[in-house]
């Protein structure tokens, strides 16, 4: 298994076609680190050759700073954009509403559905 953490690029190894790419989408600010989670899961799988994970949890992250903001939100979005599937994590018990997570799910949704119009709904877990 491939990981990229932002903001990393993806090298042109892991552009294959038998790759399945999966992004870690929801919440980060005032959350658990939930994404190690589903990494040693995806990890410990019988298909983890195949993945290419997309986590967006920097180990550092300055949210000050503009121009890290801006860079994170630019891979985000070129990512979520490319996925064979993603993940969507809603913090329910932490102190935050995730409301970039409500926008990801709807928008994400959509273009599943337009993307994979037959098999959508196993693509998002």
């Amino acid at each position: 298994m491939k990981i990229y953490t932002a903001p990393d690029e993806v090298k042109r190894e892991d552009c294959s076609e038998d790759k399945i790419w999966i992004f870690l989408a929801g919440g980060i600010t005032w959350c658990h680190n939930w994404q190690l989670k589903i990494i040693n899961e995806l990890e410990s799988s019988p298909f983890s050759g195949e993945i290419v994970l997309f986590n967006p949890r920097r180990t550092d992250f300055d949210i000050s700073n503009p121009n890290v903001v801006y860079e994170q939100i630019h891979w985000e979005f070129r990512y979520l954009n490319r996925m064979d599937a993603f993940t969507i994590y809603f913090a329910a018990s932490e102190t935050s509403d995730q409301p970039i997570c409500m926008y990801e799910l709807g928008r994400y949704l959509s273009e599943m559905q337009h993307r994979f119009p037959f098999d959508w709904k196993d693509r998002i877990v």
